[in-house]
């Protein structure tokens, strides 16, 4: 029996408060109350969401192809072809825009009828979590 080294790369995992609230006169947004939070693997593109109100499904940010400040909010369910492998449809359920000015970024679901706001920076407290991913 052979027994192979695996060398391990250690990846930070990052997340963001997602907050619900309102945008003022004056162009700020007052957040209310923590709704969700997002995470970010280091090295990759896609933000993965989990907001309270739905606890058992997974929303995904995905930047668009070719405006940077702009984002399409996805859901994604695995089905099988015929030959048995495995494949995900993908649905676009909301768009988000980044709003520098705010630090953040406004997520705008199609059915939730109001907007929610993800941090552009992450949680301090837990910005230094680390996945390790093999790269045997």
């Amino acid at each position: 029996m052979t027994t192979k080294n695996k060398s391990y790369l250690r990846l930070e995992k990052y997340r963001f408060k997602i907050t619900s609230g309102q945008e003022l006169e004056n162009g700020k947004i007052e957040k209310n109350q923590v709704a969700g939070m997002a995470t970010l693997v280091e090295g990759q593109k896609n933000y993965c969401l989990h907001l309270y109100m739905f606890q058992n499904d997974q929303f995904f940010l995905v930047p668009h192809k070719t405006n940077p400040s702009r984002f399409v909010i996805m859901t994604r369910r695995p089905w099988k072809e015929k030959e048995g492998k495995g494949k995900f449809s993908w649905n676009i359920v909301g768009h988000a825009i980044a709003r520098g000015e705010n630090s953040c970024v406004e997520l705008k679901f199609d059915l939730l009828g109001r907007s929610l706001y993800m941090s552009m920076f992450p949680e301090e407290s837990i910005q230094h979590r680390s996945n390790y991913r093999s790269v045997a």
